[in-house]
Parts: C-alpha cells; structure tokens; sequence
C-alpha cells in the first residue's frame, strides 16, 4: 500500500465514506495503491505500512482537532509522508487560526474577532464554533439581549458581521485550477440536489487559490460570500467532500488526487 487514507470520521457522515471511495479510485487510476484506514479517537496513533497518509475527518469539537494534529505529526516524526500537513490542518479547520493567516495574506474576510471580543463588532453578528462546519453551533445576535454562547465557552467561537449577501459559494480549485463553482441554492449543502454549479464569478477562482495557498494547502475548497464590497472568503475546506451524484460531470477527486501527488513529489525533492 502506497497511500492510506487515514480517517477520522466519527459521525456517519455517508459523504465521508463516499468521498473516501472516490480518492481511493482516483489514486488507482493513476497506479498508486490506497485503502482507507479508520483512525482511533484516543490511543497510540496507527502505525502504518504506507508511505503516504492522506488525513480525512469530519471536525465537530475541538478533541477532534487535536486528535487529528497529534495523529498527523506522530506519523510525520516516523517520516510518513503527511497531506495535508499539521500546521495546514490547524490553520484551515481553526476559524481564528484561519482568519488570522487569510487577512495576514491580504484575502478579504468579514472583520473577525474571538468570541469573548464580539462586543466590539456592530450588530447583527454571528458566533461561530472555531471548530465544525456548516451551521453547527452558530447563532446570529441582532440585539444585545439575544441568547448566545455561555461566557465561559466564548473563545470556542469566533464573531463576524452578519454580512448581508447574495449567494455562497463553493469554489473547488487544485493548485490553482478551477474544477467547480457550487452554489447552495436552498437546503444547505448536505440536501442532495440543491447545489449546482454556476460560471465562475469575476475573481473568485483566484481569491479561492489564494485562501488556499495563505493556510498551506495546494487543494481543497473555499466557501465564499458576494457582498456588496465583492467575494469574502468565509472558510476554508482542508478534508472537503468531494462527492455530488446529482452532478456526475464534477471530478473532484481526480484532479484534487494529482495536485497532492505533485506536493508529495515537492515536499519530498
């Protein structure tokens, strides 16, 4: 086995297992042997026969963050091969660490501050979970009574203006290709058959490689928002999922598959 996919998907997300699947024939495709391997939640990390470890996860709380980094930089220490690498992983599924590398890069962000700070921003916000994806954990305040997170809990979240904005997109881009625009046209991104792919606005595949490139990635996607001030990059997706089968014509997987072969072969010359 040349590549394990090491998973750290506790939840049942089916996406997860599918997206899996698709990497795994991707890598097949192009000669390199794979299968994916299910990571522990606690214990000694796996030792693994593989070269190469392409992590994948589904990141709810932040144990699940840490056990992912503490996995991921065991292997590197044993001279696996490791994508994506720790510090990328930190800085694309930590909102904070995210915001903070994407506006030290120049990349337009709503204006962000760790929860305990959110009084500082104008209403109406929005508190998100430093650690999750999609609407986990988030909750908008439009007056200064509104319910939130407890006090103790604040600096688990991050706070942005609640932007008001046209659509959000998925920008799926590998080392600097474009591979699809999603919109989310209702439902959220997890209702099949509610995104669909759109051109791609006026800058947007940039913007997207340039979030990319600014938290260490060579691939992934982007999730961004049109504002009236233009595209804001709203997160950064380091694991995303790379299966549509109401869009057979997106190839993900494929593409995503040899941007990271040329970042091994980088990282290893």
């Amino acid at each position: 086995m040349e590549v394990a996919i090491l998973d750290f998907s506790w939840y049942g997300n089916p996406y997860d297992v599918a997206s899996n699947r698709l990497l795994v024939e991707a890598l097949a495709r192009r000669g390199r042997l794979a299968e994916v391997v299910a990571a522990s939640a606690a214990g000694p990390g796996p030792r693994l026969a593989a070269e190469k470890v392409w992590l994948r996860y589904d990141l709810r709380q932040p144990a699940d963050l840490n056990r992912v980094i503490e996995v991921a930089e065991g292997l590197t220490r044993q001279g696996v091969r490791v994508f994506p690498a720790p510090a990328a992983v930190t800085n694309a599924e930590d909102k904070w660490q995210t915001a903070q590398g994407l506006a030290k890069a120049g990349v337009p962000i709503p204006q962000t501050r760790l929860g305990g700070e959110a009084h500082h921003l104008p209403l109406p916000i929005i508190l998100k979970r430093r650690v999750g994806w999609g609407s986990q954990g988030s909750c908008v305040c439009r007056q200064p009574a509104d319910p939130g997170p407890a006090v103790a809990d604040l600096d688990a979240y991050v706070a942005q203006p609640f932007l008001p904005h046209d659509r959000t997109l998925v920008a799926a881009v590998a080392a600097g290709r474009g591979l699809a625009c999603l919109e989310d046209i209702g439902g959220g991104l997890q209702a099949e058959g509610r995104v669909g792919t759109v051109p791609w606005p006026t800058g947007a595949l940039e913007l997207a490689w340039q979030a990319l490139q600014a938290v260490g990635l060579p691939t992934g996607t982007v999730d961004l928002i049109e504002t009236a001030d233009g595209l804001q990059v709203l997160e950064v997706n380091s694991a995303p999922r790379l299966t549509y089968p109401h869009l057979p014509a997106v190839d993900l997987a494929g593409p995503m598959v040899d941007a990271v072969l040329s970042w091994w072969e980088m990282e290893g010359s």
